[in-house]
Parts: structure tokens; sequence; C-alpha cells
């Protein structure tokens, strides 16, 4: 919109001087004056308004003919290698065109003569990125082919308008098939089905076709058929399986061999799976019954499409405060075979002391424990389980709204697998217990809304898991004048979500591993970070970093499956490192997990041989030839030259250049009549 009233302001000026200078000129007499400087002006004027673009197009002789790149990667020094690559580059030196020659491994040099190999990696695709910017006349690739860095040179070619011819030194390697790597969980519940990817890495065969097995104790489980559709790819297998048991299960990953493989140990491996039981016993322990006392059982042995499963076993004390089991067991059957406990507003005053020790004993052998305060509550004996201290003289009766902390607001006990908030929209409790002298190592998950009171905490007491919730009567949370049936669901769901956090023992929530713990030099690391929730569930939906200080670099490392997080790097130095991973959900830390890994002063460079069809495919592909040393030191090499398209555009509409050759112009015009007495 300015160019537009700036032109037209610009020539209704212009206009306005033409007619005044006529005029003048009439009465000058001489209409002949500077003329061909008005018809420029007039022409370029009219070229502005009719929005006139010049174009040019031309061809350009490239500044570099030819441009070649030398592979100095340690897979070239073997036999009479260099030997070939010298006598290669001299023939192309001998060629009539200008030329320039380099060398590339992990990097690109310049040099102008092949001596003695030393890159630990090969990175074709680099080497090629370098080219196409110099905008050659062609490129001569000289290499064996062995391109171990991550990216794909098929995808840089694309944007490479010269030809690549390619020479292939050495002698064309074995075709391989191998298990690349195994993407699969570090735990599972039993019942759950397991998810196992197999990741089959093939170097060389076409159109074959092979079988892939899942094996347990030497039989085979499933079997599935992979079909090699094209070399030198990465293809994946998946495997669905049921673990039959509980601990720790070894499965054999294996793939049927080919005829004439360069080996055949990289064809099978072992996968472990810790597979940890989905069906956990509650005791339910009270002495002062109420609606919780068939509540809080129903809810947990409600028959839901949830992998937790429990059994309840109500202790509940009636009359006299005699303790009465509604199964056939006795008390200290329950209370022994039990993985977590329930004591729901518990009065210890009015419990017999030989109940008091059993609990205490059994709290002490690691089992969880939910507490649940009330009216009633108190403890004495026991207060050496709580997380904090209270005085019950001192309950608050009024509504309590629950609010999470942000050390709650990250667990995964209060959502879904949709990270949905449980306990959204939930009434409001009865009355809570302010507590005093808060344990050092207690974490607060939730606190009350309107006075931040301490409302469900967590603590550690010796090998168990203490859960306390101030507030009451729980049950509370589970009915809503709007939802009533979906807060149940939920209320449901959260509550199984919690006694199975306090029944799961020895859970890692983060494990950090390799896909082995020895690496070539340049070869790449797979790392896999495994993600449990608290409840031992696996945890989706976190962002995950990884920094390898020694490499000086941070990896993104992205969900592959449900909790399992991957990323890769590459091993330059020779030397034993340590990677860590930083766990981050909704922009806060929540965890780390370190691993180690050595690195071997032998390169991944000693994997030789001629990867002729990669030649092959990069020559084709660009409508250059692949030949092989041998063949191109014979043959007469007349590489095609191929000169660049250039365009030059110069448009006339809004085009401040134009606005200023104009005024120069008309400058001169009135210096010229000022000199001959015209003004």
């Amino acid at each position: 919109m300015f160019y537009n009233l700036l032109t037209i302001i610009f020539i209704i000026g212009l206009g306005v001087c033409y007619v005044l200078l006529f005029l003048k000129d009439r009465k000058a007499g001489d209409y002949k004056a500077h003329s061909f400087l008005r018809l420029v002006i007039l022409l370029l004027v009219i070229l502005m308004l009719l929005g006139y673009v010049f174009r040019l197009t031309f061809t350009q002789s490239p500044k570099i003919p030819i441009l070649v790149l030398v592979d100095i990667s340690k897979s070239m020094d073997i036999k009479d290698n260099i030997t070939q690559v010298n006598q290669v580059v001299d023939k192309i030196n001998k060629l009539p065109n200008k030329k320039q020659v380099f060398s590339f491994g992990d990097s690109v040099f310049s040099v102008y003569r092949y001596e003695q190999p030393f890159a630990n990696r090969t990175d074709i695709t680099k080497a090629l990125s370098f080219a196409k910017n110099k905008k050659p006349g062609c490129i001569v690739l000289v290499s064996d082919g062995q391109h171990n860095a991550e990216n794909d040179p098929m995808m840089i070619v694309k944007a490479i308008q010269s030809p690549i011819y390619t020479i292939g030194i050495g002698a064309e390697q074995k075709s391989d098939i191998a298990i690349h790597s195994i993407i699969k969980p570090w735990q599972s519940f039993f019942g759950d089905t397991v998810n196992i990817i197999v990741r089959i890495e093939n170097n060389g065969f076409y159109r074959e076709h092979t079988k892939i097995r899942l094996m347990r104790k030497g039989k085979e489980i499933l079997n599935n058929v992979v079909q090699f559709s094209d070399r030198d790819v990465i293809q994946e297998v998946s495997f669905k399986v049921v673990p039959e048991t509980t601990g720790k299960i070894v499965y054999t990953v294996k793939i049927d061999s080919l005829f004439n493989e360069a080996t055949y140990l990289n064809n099978a491996k072992e996968i472990v799976i810790d597979v940890i039981k989905n069906r956990w016993q509650i005791v339910y322990l009270t002495n002062a019954p109420s609606f919780n006392t068939r509540f809080l059982p129903a809810n947990l042995t409600a028959n839901e499409d949830y992998s937790a499963q429990f059994t309840v076993i109500p202790i509940v004390a009636f009359v006299n405060q005699n303790f009465q089991i509604l199964k056939q067991i006795s008390l200290d059957q329950a209370l022994q075979a039990a993985d977590a406990i329930i004591l729901d507003n518990i009065d210890e005053t009015k419990m017999p002391s030989e109940m008091s020790a059993k609990l205490k004993t059994q709290i002490s052998t690691g089992k969880g424990v939910l507490i649940l305060t009330g009216e009633n509550f108190r403890l004495t004996s026991l207060s050496d389980i709580m997380p904090f201290e209270f005085k019950k003289e001192n309950i608050i009766k009024k509504d309590i709204f629950l609010e999470l902390t942000d050390v709650g607001a990250v667990n995964p006990i209060f959502y879904d697998e949709t990270n949905q908030f449980l306990l959204n929209n939930t009434p409001p409790l009865w009355g809570l217990h302010p507590i005093t002298n808060l344990k050092p190592s207690t974490i607060i998950w939730a606190v009350s809304k309107e006075d931040k009171n301490p409302l469900i905490v967590y603590y550690q007491y010796q090998k168990s898991k203490i859960v306390a919730v101030t507030g009451f009567p729980i049950w509370r949370w589970s009915f809503s004048a709007i939802e009533t049936e979906k807060t149940q669901q939920n209320f449901s769901r959260f509550i199984k979500n919690l006694m199975r956090f306090l029944s799961v023992k020895d859970l890692t929530p983060f494990r950090l591993v390799t896909n082995k713990s020895e690496y070539l030099t340049g070869e790449p690391i797979f790392f896999n970070l495994f993600a449990t929730s608290s409840d031992g569930s696996r945890w989706s939906g976190l962002n995950v970093e990884l920094d390898v200080p020694n490499f000086k670099v941070t990896i993104p490392l992205y969900e592959a499956d449900a909790g399992i997080y991957q990323g890769e790097s590459y091993a330059f130095m020779p030397g034993e490192h340590f990677a860590q991973a930083k766990i981050s959900k909704d922009g806060k830390e929540i965890g780390t997990a370190k691993t180690s890994f050595l690195v071997t002063q032998q390169s991944i460079e000693n994997i030789t041989g001629l990867n002729a069809d990669l030649l092959n495919k990069l020559a084709n592909a660009t409508g250059g030839k692949y030949y092989p040393a041998d063949e191109f030191l014979k043959q007469t090499f007349y590489p095609e030259i191929v000169k660049y398209k250039k365009s030059l555009r110069f448009a006339f509409y809004n085009n401040p250049y134009i606005y200023v050759i104009v005024t120069i112009i008309f400058g001169i015009v009135l210096f010229l009549r000022k000199k001959k007495g015209f003004l």
C-alpha cells in the first residue's frame, strides 16, 4: 500500500514538472532540447505503470568442473586399497578440466595426495552435502561405500544437480542380516500383553525372506516371516506375548540364517522381562465401622477393565472391640499374606495390645500401609509409623477441598492413562486433623485448598511405604451431584492406583540402559529409558533428555512404546563413559537415571568390504555411473560437466532503484537546462 501511494505521488509530481518544462520550452522556442533524457524518463515511468518485470536466463560454467571426494576412513586401509586409490586420483588429475580433491571420513578435509586413512567413521552424506554447496560440474566419489553415519546419503542426492561418478575400492563384502536392536518393556504385570519389537538390519540381501522366532527355554512360542524388499535397510517385526509366570522371564529372539551370510553370530539375542504379579491381598482393619467398611472393599474388588486386581480381607471390631475376620482364615494368616494394610479410623487405645504388636511386626517387614483418619482416630504404640503428630481435640470440622502440590501434580497415582485428574470436581470432605511436627522426609501430595493443611502425605518407614489421609471421610470423593457414575469410576481407579503403589515392592521408577555394554569407536550407541510410575505401570508422556558429558551432547529420547524412551549417539572417543537422563513432566523434573558404557580402541571401520550396491544407487540417482576401481583404471573416463542455470530478474514496479534513477536523470535535465539558461 505504501509503495502504491508513493508511486502515484511520484508520477503526479513528475507529470506536473513535465508540463511546466514543456511551457518553458514553448516560450524558449527550443522543443528538441534534452529530448533523449526526457524520453528515457518517460519510458521508465511507463514501465513502472505497467509493472514490467525484466527476466534474463543464462547458463554458467561451474567454478569447479570436477570435485573429487576421497574416503580416508580406516576401512579403506586394507591390502592394496591405498595404492589403488592413488592410481584412481592420479588418473583423474590427468583430465584437462579444472578439479579440486577433498578427503572425507566423519568430516571433510582438503587433501591432494592420499596416504594414510585415519577417520573412525564414514559419513558419505556429509561429504555429498559439502560437495553440493560447491556447485561442481560433476562429483567423483572414491570409497568402499561403508557408510556408517546416521543420515541416509540417498536423501541428499535428490538435491544435487550434478552427476555423481562413484568408484568402488576393494573386494565386495558378503551379505549379512543381524538383530539391530530390540524394543521391549523392562517390567510388566502378569497377565499383561507384552509387545516385543525386533529391528532387523539387512546388508545386501534383496527379495529374500526368512523366519524370525521368539523362543522360551528352547521351545518356539511365536514366529513371523520377514521379507527383505530392499538392501541396506532396517525392518521391524513385532511379537505380542503374555508371560506365563511371574519373575524374570528370559526369551530368545532368533533369525533363521540365509545362504552365504557373512556371520551367523548376530542372528540371535536373549532378552529379559521382569514380570510382577497383578493380584494383591489387602487387609482392611477398623474398630470404628462406617460406610467405608463396605465402600472401600467394594471399590477395590470391583471387576473393571483394569490390570490391578485385589482380594480384600476385612477385619472389623464390632461389639466389645473383638476383631472378627469375615474369611475362613486366621488373623495371623491374613496379616502374613497381606501385601498392604488399610488402617481406617483406628483407635488404638481400644485395641488389644496383641493386635498392635502383630500389626507392628507385619508393617516392619515392608508391607504398605494406608492410614485413613476419622473422628475416633488415635495411635499410641503404632505412632512411630506416622509421618506427623496431631491432637485429636483439634479436629477441624468444615468443608475440606483437595488441591495437589507440585509434587502431587506429577504423581501418576492421581491420573488415568489419558492423563485425566481422577479427583477432579470431587465434593469436599467433612473434617481434617491439623498436623504438627511433620517428619523431614515426608512428602506432601495434597493440601486443603483453603488453609493449605497437609491432606495426603507419603512417608517411608523402614521398608514400608506409608500414605496417610488426614481428611475424612474418604468415601465423599466418590460422589458428585454432577457426574456421580463417572466420579465413582474415577475414585475406584484412584484407590486402586494407590493400593497398587503400596503393594508393589522394590520398584525402580527409571532405568537407563544401552543396547550393549561395549562399543567400537564410531559405532552408534542406542539408549533405552524404562519409565515405571509409582504404582508400577508404564509411565507415558514424559520428556526425557540425555546428557553425555564426554561427548558434550544432549540427546532427546523419544517414546518408542508405552514407558520406553529411545535415542542414539555415536561413540567417537575410546574410554569409559557415562550418560545421565533427566526426566520431566509438564516442565517439572521428576527424576534422573544413569548408565555407563565402554568404547574400545577398535574402530567400527574395521568392518571392511565394498558396498557396491550403495555406490550404484548414488550414481544412478544423479545420472552418473558406478565403476569398480579395476575397471575404472582400464577405461577412458569422460565425465559429463553440467552447467548451472542462472536467472536475472528486475522488477520496475515498486522498485526503489527506479525512483533513484528517474530522480537522478531528472536532476541532470534540470542541471543542463539551467546551464543553457532555460530555467
